[in-house]
């Protein structure tokens, strides 16, 4: 925990540093020195991400602690937004009052502090607020100002009261029942016995055809092998034979160099542990690559009457790839499980949970958790993908994924900011006199707006990823007509809606009798206007990732997504 406690502090100092850098360029006299801030955040951010890796690497096996960092993975969505609103702003200086310029420019020192553990005492601090602007008017090129305003106003209040860590604890426990009941059928546990009883035995079987004495050599390779679930088999499968057969030449280098002395050779097995910890985090290794270079190294040097050491390398590097051969095709006979396959099956689900979130947009909270946890399973698969070998198989294309990936994460930064908006917005309805009916109903009007133009396409996008044949793709295209956005015309479908929301707004405050209220109202009527706005632009490079995607892996289609209908050769 003393680790996690320590990332967590450097996490708060690399937050702290971008979002004062973001401040700098809000504050910025040109557009070029507001940019020039912005790249120099980009490696910080870079080195953020890798931290929160981390973190999540640590807490893997202390699961309950892992809510001591939930403040700060949610200070990424702000602080993200702060960046896309910069990035949205189209001229320097940003015309604001000189309180809230002031209120920035102090800031700029900002420091976020770590979360305390839950049984310190904790005090939950005071919601504070933003001064709001009162001599900029609401109008669409202003929307990226009033969204940089409340993405600030997010990150300085990112500090919900925890619950008590009791029932933290039972909640988490009752979490994990179920998703174990409910993950794991009967029919997928006895296929998943069913391939281990006849893997490791037709393993055993074949190994003794090799060396009766030792044949069991090849039944240990995959005994070790089997985890229950959807694996990209190719991927383990070579990371094993990479690792087993660095482990043996290091193994049989050790055993040569202290043949006469076998009592030290457990002194060359410390820089070798060293050595794989860095492999089981690496691309090329990875853990089941990590693991078989230790179990390699190990079962060699710790050997003791099975001949000359070459010998002995020799015949395991043989049981091995009698193993894993029974692995593989026990696996491609039961399950076949490619990476990119995962990963195109992850995308799909990833869309699925997209979809959910917009469907109930009013409060998609629940959803915005699980659409976080798929990405971060996306990421994983994609990592897994790119060291696959490709044999026979089109080369995956991992750079059009992560852009599928990054747009999503996008959205769910967009989301987590607008869900703040719609509740801020909600918690002034006791404090504002008058109006208020009206407000609600701009509101939930323009919610509905983002659900019709996101829905529809997103559902669609679900169905064509998972299409494999040329006639189920071009009839799911065909049906999914007027669903999809006009990519080459470059107009999303609510900038009109968009300006008639922005030019409601004043006729909706201005029925409010309260001046401050008025202001707040405006403030984060506006941020939701970028919000909606930026979703449907996010939701139109998504779609744009899709077909990339199926363009590449489908090379045979003459894909033309022009009025929406996909066309095979000869059609």
């Amino acid at each position: 925990m003393a680790k996690v406690k320590k990332q967590l502090h450097s996490y708060a100092e690399n937050a702290s540093e971008r979002s004062n850098l973001y401040l700098k360029a809000f504050l910025s006299d040109d557009k070029s020195t507001a940019y020039d801030l912005i790249s120099q955040a980009e490696p910080i951010a870079q080195i953020g991400t890798n931290i929160l890796d981390h973190i999540n690497r640590l807490q893997e096996g202390i699961e309950w602690e892992s809510h001591r960092s939930l403040d700060f993975k949610n200070m990424e969505a702000p602080i993200t937004g702060m960046k896309m609103a910069l990035s949205a702003i189209s001229s320097f200086p940003v015309t604001i009052d000189e309180e809230i310029k002031t209120l920035l420019q102090s800031a700029q020192m900002l420091k976020l502090q770590h979360p305390k553990p839950y049984d310190d005492a904790v005090t939950v601090p005071e919601r504070k607020h933003t001064p709001t602007l009162a001599n900029i008017s609401p109008t669409c090129e202003n929307l990226p100002v009033f969204f940089f305003l409340s993405c600030f106003e997010l990150l300085i209040n990112a500090n919900p009261k925890p619950e008590s860590i009791d029932a933290q604890k039972v909640n988490i426990a009752k979490k994990t029942r179920v998703e174990k009941i409910v993950g794991q059928s009967i029919t997928k546990r006895v296929v998943f016995a069913l391939k281990c009883s006849i893997a490791l035995g037709l393993a055993v079987l074949l190994g003794m055809f090799f060396d009766k004495k030792n044949g069991y050599w090849s039944g240990l390779t995959i005994a070790i092998s089997f985890v229950e679930g959807r694996l990209p088999i190719f991927t383990v499968a070579n990371n094993r034979v990479k690792g087993t057969a660095i482990g043996s030449v290091y193994g049989v280098l050790g055993s040569c160099l202290l043949h006469q002395v076998a009592e030290l050779r457990f002194i060359i097995l410390l820089p070798w542990i060293v050595f794989t910890s860095m492999l089981h985090h690496s691309q090329m290794y990875g853990q089941s690559g990590g693991i078989a270079a230790v179990i390699s190294a190990l079962l060699i040097l710790g050997r003791k009457n099975y001949g000359p050491p070459k010998q002995f390398a020799i015949a395991r590097l043989t049981e091995v790839s009698i193993g894993l051969f029974c692995m593989v095709l026990l696996e491609i006979i039961l399950q076949p499980v490619r990476a990119a396959t995962v990963v195109k099956l992850q995308v799909s689900h990833c869309l699925g949970t997209l979809d959910q979130c917009l469907n109930h947009i009013a409060s998609p909270k629940d959803n915005i958790r699980k659409l976080k946890s798929d990405l971060t399973g996306l990421k994983n698969r994609i990592k897994d993908a790119r060291s696959e070998p490709s044999f026979w198989f089109l080369p995956f294309k991992a750079s059009c994924y992560d852009n599928a990936r990054e747009r999503l994460s996008k959205m769910v930064d967009l989301m987590q900011i607008m869900t703040y908006n719609i509740e801020f917005i909600s918690s002034l309805s006791q404090s504002c006199d008058g109006g208020w009916k009206e407000v609600e109903q701009h509101m939930n009007g323009n919610l509905e707006i983002l659900k019709e133009n996101t829905s529809p396409c997103v559902k669609c996008l679900q169905k064509i990823t998972l299409v494999r044949s040329n006639e189920t793709f071009d009839r799911h295209v065909q049906e999914s007509e007027g669903f999809f956005f006009d990519l080459e015309s470059g107009s999303q479908p609510t900038e009109a809606a968009m300006d008639a929301f922005v030019h409601r707004i004043k006729d909706v405050t201005d029925k409010i009798e309260s001046e401050e209220c008025k202001r707040k109202v405006t403030l984060h009527l506006n941020s939701l206007g970028f919000c909606i706005a930026s979703l449907v632009g996010e939701t139109m490079q998504v779609e744009k990732c899709i077909k990339e995607i199926i363009r590449c892996e489908n090379p045979s289609l003459m894909i033309s997504y022009k009025n929406d209908i996909a066309n095979a050769p000869g059609t």
